[in-house]
């Protein structure tokens, strides 16, 4: 397995919204609204190098060696879709990556309140019942 997938595996295990890597450092999980150490080693450049060239779509490499900033999405074989940012940061390749859920989270586990899901239901009434 490599790296780049065992880390992210790691990261939706934990729930993870985000994941953040930067060269010299653990990587970096926000779960719950906070910024917790993944349990993993950190990075050098040369291996976060690495992980841009496995992943980086061949169409933005030229822009990407021009602007040293790129976005894109990756889809993670058994994992995930993941949202991802690269960048450099003081001379160095740097990763923001957004786990990109493949499922709407219910009015429940949203915690929203019930008259919301009532006017929400009320909009796609009023949109279904509109001629087009």
């Amino acid at each position: 397995m490599s790296a780049l997938k065992e880390l992210l595996t790691k990261a939706v295990a934990a729930n993870a919204s985000d994941i953040h890597i930067k060269p010299g450092a653990k990587p970096v999980f926000r779960t719950g609204g906070s910024l917790v150490d993944a349990d993993a080693p950190a990075m050098d450049a040369g291996q976060i190098s690495a992980i841009v060239r496995e992943i980086l779509p061949p169409h933005l490499t030229e822009d990407f060696a021009k602007e040293h900033e790129a976005d894109f999405s990756h889809q993670e074989e058994g994992v995930g879709r993941f949202r991802i940012n690269v960048f450099y940061s003081q001379g160095a390749p740097t990763l923001a990556l957004r786990h990109v859920k493949d499922r709407v989270p219910s009015f429940v586990e949203l915690n929203l309140p019930d008259r919301l899901k009532a006017i929400a239901a009320a909009q796609r009434l009023r949109a279904a019942s509109t001629p087009r």
